[in-house]
């Protein structure tokens, strides 16, 4: 029994180091030409790279020498004489995106919310829209204001019309105007950015 299980043992290393090394990965490398030389007593890389007129490097390389210093009498060595380099891979072709539209410079006044105040009547006040206030001041719910806080209150924006053309996406429209998706949103009441047709009426806030 205990035989079995070493002989099996021995088995699975074997299979497992040939399973390692039986295929080394793939790569790149230069072609050369060149002559075999077999070494001499007293030779070292060095000196047999000057003899012809190479390096210790590329003789250490085209034999796999980890250690230069370790070679032999009789060693049979392949010295490159000239090599042609692998073919080099281009690399990859990056499209360059569109530039970002100029930020619009964001001009508005500062308003301390007083007791009874809702977004709708400061927005009134000012000649804005409560979603204005709201996306200025990063309010999910506008309905979550209290006395004392300070809202940043933009002002309003010049408004544009825009005949939704084939092909046309909110984001694009947005980038053309240099505004947002959402201000185009709120301004026209779109709950969903992706429901726009040709043809469509839309009326684009610039701030």
């Amino acid at each position: 029994m205990k035989r079995s299980v070493r002989l099996f043992c021995v088995a699975l290393f074997l299979l497992t180091s040939l399973i390692i090394f039986a295929a080394p990965a793939a790569t790149a490398s230069a072609q050369c030409t060149g002559v075999n030389y077999t070494v001499q007593r007293g030779d070292s890389l060095l000196r047999i790279a000057a003899g012809f007129g190479t390096t210790w490097q590329a003789i250490a390389s085209a034999n796999n020498l980890y250690n230069p210093n370790l070679i032999f009498p009789g060693q049979v060595l392949f010295i490159p004489t000239s090599c042609v380099p692998p073919p080099t891979v281009p690399p990859p072709t990056v499209t360059p995106m569109p530039p970002a539209p100029p930020t619009p410079p964001i001009v508005g006044t500062w308003y301390t919310v007083r007791p009874g105040d809702t977004l709708q009547t400061i927005a009134w006040q000012f000649g804005t829209t409560w979603q204005a206030i709201a996306q200025a001041n990063g309010i999910v719910n506008p309905n979550l204001i209290f006395a004392g806080q300070v809202l940043f209150i933009p002002a309003a924006p010049v408004i544009f019309s825009y005949i939704v053309q084939p092909g046309d996406t909110l984001s694009s429209i947005a980038w053309r105007f240099g505004t947002t998706v959402n201000a185009i949103m709120a301004q026209n009441n779109i709950a969903n950015p992706n429901r726009i047709y040709a043809g469509q009426l839309l009326y684009i806030p610039v701030y």
